[in-house]
């Protein structure tokens, strides 16, 4: 008897999102389904459109509509900051913001964490001509790889009289000014990643996928959640109220963003 051939769930995923793990779970428990992923700069666009039917997305403050779709939080990405190759910050694994006092900012997060991917392609460039520096979400920083330019962690500053060694903003901008160098900018946007589907897409497949991006086991229930999943929502729960008052900084709208072309869709061989 012949075997049929596997469905297939599409999935497409913000730039430096790394889902292989998910999809090689999800192949291996799900009979009769695999996965077929893509990146793209426009996730969002293609679960709407019908052209896929799940989204890995890294999202801003305002999150997506709550009345289309599904959400489900999986980690705060860590900011980078990137800087032109031998600058100082090649020698270290982290940067404080407050040391970013002296350079010349050519991009960085807006406070609402939206990014203009096409606006950070073009400053990445300019970084690689060795002016300025940039600061967005690490894990997109190593995405869009420049030639010329290197990345590191950016440790921002705790609110206020939690992390004295830290610094604050406020702290940062008066040295600067007093100083006589550029004021450091308001505080980038946080950004975290989500697993995201339409309402009236609420499929078992759809669901067992995004069982499986929170961490659940083979072989659990919907209800049960493992030990990493635990940690991975206390953790949600915490950034959650954390970034309520980061979201009350401001700062200008970074521009009008472009939806990419059609990604080739992948899927797993094996």
């Amino acid at each position: 008897m012949a075997q049929l051939a596997p469905r297939y769930l599409r999935v497409v995923f913000s730039p430096g999102i790394n889902p292989d793990k998910w999809f090689a779970r999800f192949d291996d428990r799900v009979p009769g389904w695999r996965s077929a992923g893509a990146a793209t700069d426009a996730p969002l666009a293609y679960i709407t459109n019908g052209e896929a039917d799940v989204a890995i997305v890294r999202l801003g403050q305002g999150g997506v509509p709550k009345e289309k779709f599904h959400a489900v939080t999986l980690y705060e990405e860590q900011m980078g900051v990137a800087a032109p190759k031998e600058h100082p910050i090649e020698v270290l694994d982290r940067v404080k913001w407050a040391e970013l006092s002296d350079e010349m900012f050519m991009y960085t997060t807006p406070a609402d964490g939206i990014d203009d991917l096409p606006q950070l392609r073009e400053m990445l460039g300019v970084v690689a001509a060795n002016v300025g520096i940039a600061v967005a979400p690490r894990p997109l920083l190593r995405a869009l790889r420049v030639r010329g330019v290197v990345n590191r962690e950016l440790l921002l500053p705790t609110p206020r009289g939690e992390d004295p060694e830290a610094g604050s903003a406020d702290s940062a901008a008066g040295s600067s000014e007093a100083e006589g160098t550029a004021p450091v900018p308001e505080l980038p946007g946080t950004t975290v990643v989500a697993v995201v589907w339409l309402k009236e897409r609420d499929a078992e497949e759809i669901q067992e996928f995004v069982g499986i991006c929170r961490g659940r086991k083979a072989g659990s229930s919907r209800g049960e959640l493992s030990g990493a999943e635990q940690k991975r929502a206390g953790r949600a729960q915490r950034n959650a109220t954390s970034s309520t008052s980061a979201s009350r900084r401001s700062r200008g709208p970074a521009g009008a963003r472009k939806k990419s072309g059609k990604r080739s869709w992948k899927g797993r061989r094996h």
